[in-house]
């Protein structure tokens, strides 16, 4: 019965915290940037190339992929807005 309690009680001081933000910006701003090291559990395109009996070369294998992101949202009133997203994604 308490931990009702404590969740009731946390959503209820989560939701005043929501409440109490009076100004919303008319525009946001983001951008941001991330890179992703895949661990290929040992395996290479050589090793897939020999599996598969296919020429040299065949299969590459990335390991870093890194991009980019950047997003601009136009907000009309405090609970509608409209948002632009633009990304890049490719390997190194």
């Amino acid at each position: 019965m308490m931990w009702k309690l404590a969740v009731v009680v946390s959503l209820f001081m989560f939701s005043l915290a929501a409440a109490a933000q009076e100004s919303v910006p008319k525009i946001e701003i983001f951008g941001g940037y991330s890179l992703l090291h895949a661990d290929t559990d040992g395996a290479s395109g050589a090793s897939l190339d020999s599996f598969f009996e296919q020429p040299s070369g065949t299969f590459n294998i990335k390991t870093n992929y890194s991009g980019w992101n950047a997003e601009v949202q136009f907000n009309a009133n405090r609970w509608l807005g409209s948002t632009g997203i633009v990304f890049s994604f490719g390997s190194q």
